[in-house]
């Protein structure tokens, strides 16, 4: 496979093109025509998991969050894009396409609420909103939530013991979606990260919030994406990444 074929799977699955305008997605670094045997999955490239691909030999690093978002300056030994081009490390963006692409990290993540019903939030395609049938309480859903992302840093803001019939999800960091979530009647929000300020918000109308953390609310997605990404290149080898940064909860 060449990163080309590659790049053309994920064009597919979730259009460049549909990422936002901000955004930086695609090939970052590297040469599309190279032949690759392994790529490695994860949520953001670090020197962790630029350490764990050369373990594994691998040639591409696929990920969520994208490797460069500003413009670069200067490409020295000490700059990480010359360090992963230097060790022969292709990297990919793979970001708000994703997002809210079907089946991407929205979608995901409203399965693993197990939420039903489940529509887009907001008319950019971003969040799920949808309804439990058996209605289960916040903390219930706080601790369903955090048996599934292992160990995840799981906190949950406000009434503990309301019970939840219309929850919301917004991947990595639900803040822009907050109020959309609010004025659909949501009455739970799930996600991964918002700022104190946001959370008085939802409070403030009696509406717990589920925070997951940013990373850990998407790397479902990314894990689903490998398994995909597999099934399509039976010859190409996919590993996942699941610990690009350490993480202690305390």
């Amino acid at each position: 496979m060449k990163i080309r074929d590659l790049l053309t799977k994920l064009d597919q699955i979730a259009p460049f093109s549909s990422a936002e305008e901000w955004d930086n997605v695609g090939l970052l670094v590297g040469d599309e025509e190279r032949e690759v045997e392994t790529v490695l999955l994860a949520t953001d490239c670090t020197k962790r998991t630029l350490e764990f691909a050369k373990e594994q030999g691998a040639e591409v690093i696929l990920t969520h969050h994208p490797l460069i978002f500003h413009a670069i300056k200067k490409l020295t030994s000490e700059s990480f894009p010359f360090q992963l081009a230097s060790a022969g490390i292709a990297v990919i963006g793979y970001h708000t396409n994703w997002d809210k692409a079907e089946g991407g990290v929205d979608d995901t993540l409203a399965r693993l609420i197990q939420m039903e019903e489940a529509t887009v939030l907001d008319d950019e395609g971003f969040g799920r909103i949808g309804i439990f049938t058996q209605p289960t309480t916040a903390q219930e859903l706080a601790l369903s939530l955090k048996s599934q992302l292992k160990d995840a840093p799981v906190r949950l803001y406000g009434p503990a013991e309301k019970t939840i019939k219309r929850p919301a999800s917004l991947c990595g960091c639900g803040e822009s979606g907050l109020q959309t979530a609010l004025n659909a009647d949501a009455d739970c929000i799930i996600t991964g990260e918002m700022r104190f300020a946001y959370l008085m918000d939802a409070l403030r109308q009696d509406v717990p919030v589920i925070l997951l953390g940013h990373g850990e609310s998407e790397r479902p997605a990314m894990a689903a994406l490998q398994v995909t990404l597999a099934a399509t290149f039976p010859n190409t080898i996919f590993l996942m990444d699941d610990k690009e940064y350490d993480l202690t909860v305390l």
